[in-house]
């Protein structure tokens, strides 16, 4: 499994970009800025979207997208997959022939550019070469981590979330040893992260070892641009932490002892 990161970034500015994953070329992760990365060759390979949740820098790519592909003479449809109230919010706020043309009928209601699927929590789901686990997190609006696999190939993904059990929980009961987790705060601010839904160093360490899950690899994301310095200082030493930015490449060939 191959995992191309086009973007790490809690909050936008130059040269930090919003999440972005690219699976294998073919399964998008919260397009927060896959148009800015992509060529369009790129983009006409994806075949599914996987969406976290509704936040707009987890799927404000998904309009551009979809834009690329008419105007390049894509014919083959992309399936977006999230909760259903995501899919409700993107239908409602997004492509609503408002704010922006409703792809779902777009050039045909039998031949549209995007279908919506919606994700049952707790219930994997085939997705392309890929097997999904979508599991509820914490955080301001309905959200989910996910674990991905392909064969004996997982990794966890826990997507926009504070303390959460439950995702830990499947983490260690399917032995994943490699997880994208997410933390945007430092610790200093940890009020503000429990408001949002987010979690800084010492949340996160506190769950891992609460879940006995000490050895995990994380690759973080999500990091304030601003408090970049200060999260890398306060997990440095303390867990097995990799600090992803856009370009870098997460390669996971077999499930880790």
């Amino acid at each position: 499994m191959k995992i191309r990161v086009l973007g790490a970034s809690g909050s936008e500015v130059k040269g930090r970009y919003l999440t972005g994953f690219l699976i294998d070329r073919t399964l998008l992760i919260d397009p927060g800025s896959a148009t800015a990365i992509l060529t369009l060759d790129e983009q006409s390979g994806i075949e599914n979207i996987l969406l976290s949740h509704g936040h707009l820098d987890h799927v404000r790519d998904i309009p551009f997208i979809a834009d690329n592909r008419l105007i390049s003479g894509g014919k083959s449809s992309l399936t977006v997959w999230g909760l259903r109230e995501t899919i409700d919010a993107l239908r409602r706020h997004i492509f609503n022939d408002i704010l922006w043309p409703d792809f779902t009928r777009i050039p045909s209601e039998k031949q549209p550019l995007l279908v919506f699927k919606p994700l049952i929590p707790m219930v994997e789901t085939g997705i392309g070469e890929f097997s999904v686990l979508p599991i509820p997190v914490t955080h301001s609006q309905p959200a989910t981590g996910f674990i991905i696999s392909a064969g004996d190939v997982k990794i966890g993904y826990s997507g926009d979330t504070g303390n959460t059990d439950l995702f830990w929980t499947e983490v260690k009961k399917q032995g994943v040893k490699d997880v994208i987790v997410e933390v945007s705060f430092p610790d200093r601010l940890r009020d503000v992260a429990v408001a949002s839904g987010h979690y800084c160093p010492v949340l996160l360490m506190g769950d891992m070892k609460r879940h006995g899950l000490e050895e995990t690899r994380c690759y973080i994301t999500h990091m304030k641009p601003q408090f970049i310095d200060d999260i890398r200082r306060e997990l440095s030493g303390n867990i097995d932490a990799r600090f992803l930015k856009s370009g870098d490449i997460i390669e996971v060939k077999y499930l880790r002892k």
